[in-house]
């Protein structure tokens, strides 16, 4: 472990030390977290951007949705992604079956709840009335949170009634088949 941060001591010079996909999964099996949290940052501000690479800044989020294969990293901080090279990163990030969720109204609205809830939370501590600003943010967060998980509501109920749809259809061809 010293050796990896410190690199290995040769002589009064020090050479240094890469650290293999293996040892990256070991290490963070070993320390108990996600192989994610060794290299992103997980103390700096959403917006806040660092050097992911000595040639790639990013935002702290953009960097963590683009580790957890949710999209594909920006050009620039800031900057949206063009929709093919978006397009291009799911289908060689992703397995098949989670492709075809995201691709999904309800897998969309489930994303979509997810990433209002978090904006809620974060801003949900902060709310008071000495702030304001924070206090309308909570509102238009809340707002939205609500919103989004009304309308993954109403998908799911769609999605279960073209599922008895085509149950009944299956009981019928089977019946009819049967006879």
């Amino acid at each position: 472990m010293a050796n990896i941060e410190r690199g290995l001591a040769q002589g009064a010079t020090r050479k240094s030390r890469e650290v293999t996909a293996d040892e990256l999964v070991a290490l963070a099996l070993a320390l108990g977290v996600s192989p994610l949290s060794l290299l992103l940052p997980i103390d700096k501000k959403p917006d806040a951007a660092f050097e992911l690479t000595s040639s790639v800044t990013a935002r702290r989020d953009d960097a963590w949705r683009w580790g957890r294969a949710e999209a594909a990293l920006p050009d620039e901080p800031w900057e949206p992604v063009d929709p093919a090279r978006a397009e291009e990163f799911e289908r060689l990030s992703l397995p098949a079956e989670e492709r075809h969720a995201r691709r999904q109204p309800a897998g969309r609205l489930a994303d979509e709840v997810r990433r209002d809830v978090y904006r809620l939370l974060a801003v949900s501590g902060f709310a008071s009335a000495s702030m304001p600003d924070y206090e309308r943010a909570y509102q238009r967060y809340l707002a939205a949170a609500r919103s989004s998980a009304e309308r993954l509501s109403s998908e799911i109920d769609r999605v279960q009634a073209e599922h008895e749809d085509l149950l009944s259809f299956a009981r019928r061809r089977r019946e009819e088949r049967d006879g």
